[in-house]
């Protein structure tokens, strides 16, 4: 079997009827990715993914026993998601061309839509100061 699968127990000869199966590293594993990260179970292998108000540290790309999630510093004004977001943005304009897990876009899109919409229910006022927090 290819690297993440395995053998159908006391299976010895792989074929059509008997086919390897995914091996649910998260499952094995519940803190395989590390604090205040999540693991997600794909064919083949495993991706992992920030919390929540987390962000991968010292990049967005992640590599396996080196990143851990962290809470980021954000202006005490700012609205915590556009804080992130802006944080993430300015990595990828930094990267253009890093590939990031499903997972992980997901949260970024989550994080941003969250703190757009907080901030169209704000007055002018109050979207002047959360603007001018990342200046």
């Amino acid at each position: 079997c290819w690297k993440g699968y395995k053998a159908p127990n006391r299976i010895i000869q792989i074929n059509n009827e008997n086919q390897c199966q995914d091996i649910d590293e998260c499952s094995k594993n519940a803190s395989l990715c590390g604090l205040n990260a999540e693991c997600f179970n794909k064919g083949g292998g495993f991706d992992c993914a920030c919390k929540q108000d987390y962000l991968p540290s010292p990049g967005l790309d992640w590599e396996f026993g080196k990143t851990k999630c962290v809470k980021p510093n954000c202006p005490d004004n700012a609205l915590k998601e556009l804080c992130l977001f802006n944080i993430v943005l300015e990595k990828i304009k930094a990267n253009p061309n890093m590939v990031l897990p499903e997972m992980t876009v997901k949260n970024y899109l989550a994080m941003a839509i969250k703190g757009t919409t907080q901030l169209a229910s704000q007055d002018a006022t109050q979207q002047s100061k959360a603007f001018d927090s990342y200046q």
